[in-house]
């Protein structure tokens, strides 16, 4: 088997048969003073903790872009694509958007033409 262990003992006890009374081991604490929410926060901040709140997040409309559309193209469209949304400052649905609308007036389509305008300023 395994070695046997050691015993506890109490190194301040004369005897081995001493008792601790209760009143040694309760001591009278003085009363915790109040201390300002900022000053835990800074020692918190000091010492490297991060708070355990939710972090508030900015409540932002629905989005009206909830259908994907997805497709396959040649090699280097979707970065042409992407490069002229980035000079455009807007983002791919816009991009899409724009790019539809003016093949539809090139081509004359003024049915869907009225449709996409609809749809888009709604």
């Amino acid at each position: 088997m395994g070695r046997q262990r050691a015993g506890i003992t109490l190194e301040n006890t004369k005897t081995a048969d001493a008792t601790v009374g209760i009143e040694e081991v309760i001591t009278k604490k003085e009363p915790l003073r109040a201390i300002d929410k900022s000053e835990i926060e800074r020692i918190a901040h000091e010492s490297g903790f991060v708070s355990r709140s939710p972090i508030s997040r900015r409540i932002r409309p629905k989005s009206p872009y909830t259908i994907q559309l997805n497709f396959k193209t040649r090699p280097g469209i979707k970065e042409i694509f992407q490069e002229v949304g980035a000079r455009l400052q807007t983002f791919d649905h816009t991009t899409f958007e724009r790019a539809l609308l003016a093949l539809l007036e090139k081509e004359k389509m003024k049915d869907l033409n009225k449709e996409l305008t609809a749809l888009i300023k709604t």
